[in-house]
């Protein structure tokens, strides 16, 4: 049990972390793990010298709860990989002042494929923040009752980052649900280039599909 006794919203508690930034290349092959009982994320993947691939594995969030944005599958901070094939569940904050996220690829280097996973009841799905590459024949499905009070959610979304701080926004970017200008929002250093393609999504009634 990776987590404070009780869980709070303590920045810290990972299942799985892992860090290649020395110059030397690191390859991580993920596969075949069930993770839970984490405070923050239940996989985070960092580096510039870091390749991944996770497959297979099972992530469980602690579902919706308001002390805490917790991620399922974090890949970024310049390391590179596949996600596919796994099975993630229960990402919801439900203050809505941040987002959690099923899985998460944030400045990833390269191009970056996820495919294939089921990713169930997470306020965003699969979330490409400041990256690029493929998203498909995932699975993202939501429903009310799993998602408890938290007011609005998303299945997959592509963004360019926001300036140079690469902060998630607070909300989305339909303009009726943020306070933050397009030009804001939607600024990015680079060029990214992001295919969406054969995935299926089950928003419950609420929520935005791909954004």
């Amino acid at each position: 049990d990776i987590r404070n006794t009780p869980i709070d919203g303590s920045q810290h508690g990972v299942g799985l972390y892992a860090l290649a930034d020395n110059g030397t290349a690191r390859t991580l092959d993920v596969v075949g793990n069930t993770i839970y009982g984490f405070q923050k994320n239940g996989m985070a993947l960092s580096g510039a010298n870091l390749t991944v691939l996770a497959k297979g594995n099972n992530v469980t969030g602690a579902g919706p709860v308001n002390f805490i944005a917790q991620n399922g599958i974090q890949l970024g901070i310049n390391a590179t990989g596949v996600i596919d094939s796994n099975a993630v569940s229960g990402f919801a904050y439900t203050p809505y002042t941040w987002a959690s996220t099923g899985i998460l690829v944030y400045s990833a280097s390269g191009s970056i494929s996820v495919t294939r996973n089921s990713v169930l009841e997470s306020m965003v799905g699969i979330w490409y923040i400041n990256s690029q590459g493929t998203v498909s024949s995932n699975s993202v499905s939501n429903t009310l009752a799993g998602m408890g009070s938290t007011p609005f959610w998303w299945g997959i979304v592509a963004d360019p980052g926001k300036g140079n701080s690469k902060q998630p926004p607070v909300a989305g970017y339909d303009m009726e649900l943020s306070s933050l200008k397009p030009e804001t929002a939607l600024k990015s250093a680079a060029s990214l280039t992001t295919t969406v393609n054969r995935n299926e999504m089950n928003g419950g009634g609420n929520g935005t599909g791909i954004e």
